[in-house]
Formats: structure tokens, C-alpha cells, sequence
């Protein structure tokens, strides 16, 4: 009699396990923060160069990349040390957040002409700053937006001031050699911390 008992409390423990319960809700893949988000001066313009968004939080393809926004916001200037530190991430964030202008939408032709290799890039024009006057400080961020307008998160910050465009370089010289060219060009002198970048392009 209690082997039989046994048994149906086995059966009716395995005809359980079969019952499915209420519908779970669908999970939704956020896409991944960008965190690697960097920017530089050319002449007038900052490039802001970041990874291209390929992955969700959960580790999975991002395979319905909608657009990816580009944020700027002019920070007032002498503002600076109110938000400067560890203590002002967070209210760096609630600014971008609430205040700040979205400047771009790379998304079609737009995104694929700012993609360079796995990475995008993105020029913005820094306005010009009158003689005498400080530069205004601007913040820059993106974030990835997938087709059903899911959003990731705000990127790292990227803060930048306009700096100084150097001189032009005079007196390019061009010697060929046997195993190659000896390019020469004057020094600018009394100029500190200013490096060259040498370019070459091959034309047909």
C-alpha cells in the first residue's frame, strides 16, 4: 500500500513539473554603453572617434542598430570647477541629460559615411571665440538606439575647450633618395607642446 502511495505522489510530482506557468514578459536587449568615446582638435573641428556598437548588455550581436545620437552641451564658462572631480560625474550626467542638444543623427548613408573601419567618427564645428575672451567648455556623448527605439545609455564624457590653431608649416622640402624621400620643413619655434604629423597619399 505504500509502495503505491509513492508512486502516484511520483506521478503526480512529474505531471507538475510538466504544467507551464503564466507567460513570461519578452527580455529587452539594451545596446551596449559606448565607454571608449575620445575626441581631438582638427583646425576648427572636433573628431570624436568611439567603437562601433556591435553588442547588447547581455553580451548578445546587435543585429537592428537603428541610428547612434551624437549629445553636445555648452557648459557656461567659469562653471568648470563646480562639476570637476569625482563628486561632479553625476550631475555631469544630469546635465547632458536634461540640457544638452542632440546634434546628430547617424543613421542610413549618414552613419555608414562616419563609420571607418570598426569604428565611427564625427566632426563638429567649435565656434569661433572673440579675442580676449575665454573658450566655452562643451561636453560630448552618443548612445545607440536599436529599431524599436530601445536606448543604451549615455557615453563616457568627452569635455572639450577650442585650443589655439598653430601656424602653418613653411618650407616643405621633398629629396628623393635611393631607398625613398627626405622630407624637411622649418621648425616652429617658441611654440610648446606642438608635434608634426607627417601625411602621404598615393595617387594613381
Amino acid at each position: 500500500m505504500r509502495k503505491a502511495a509513492a508512486l502516484a505522489a511520483v506521478v503526480l510530482f512529474l505531471a507538475a513539473c510538466g504544467r507551464k506557468g503564466p507567460p513570461l514578459p519578452p527580455i529587452i536587449e539594451v545596446p551596449e554603453t559606448t565607454t571608449n568615446l575620445t575626441g581631438y582638435q582638427d583646425i576648427n573641428e572636433l573628431v570624436l572617434n568611439w567603437k562601433y556598437p556591435s553588442l547588447t548588455r547581455s553580451g548578445r550581436s546587435l543585429t537592428d542598430l537603428a541610428r547612434v545620437e551624437v549629445f553636445r552641451f555648452e557648459l557656461p564658462v567659469g562653471q568648470e570647477t563646480a562639476v570637476a572631480g569625482p563628486a561632479g560625474v553625476d550631475m555631469q550626467r544630469q546635465l547632458m541629460l536634461s540640457r544638452a542638444a542632440r546634434i546628430a543623427s547617424l543613421e542610413g548613408d549618414s552613419l555608414k559615411d562616419a563609420t571607418r573601419g570598426e569604428n565611427l567618427e564625427y566632426r563638429d564645428t567649435l565656434p569661433a571665440v572673440a579675442e580676449g575672451s575665454s573658450p566655452p567648455t562643451f561636453w560630448y556623448a552618443v548612445r545607440t538606439v536599436r529599431r524599436d527605439r530601445t536606448a543604451s545609455a549615455l557615453s563616457n564624457i568627452v569635455a572639450w575647450q577650442r585650443k589655439a590653431i598653430p601656424p602653418e608649416v613653411t618650407g616643405l622640402k621633398l629629396v628623393p633618395k635611393a631607398d625613398g624621400v627626405v622630407v624637411s620643413w622649418n621648425e616652429l619655434k617658441d611654440l610648446k607642446g606642438v608635434r608634426y604629423v607627417a601625411e602621404r597619399r598615393s595617387v594613381p
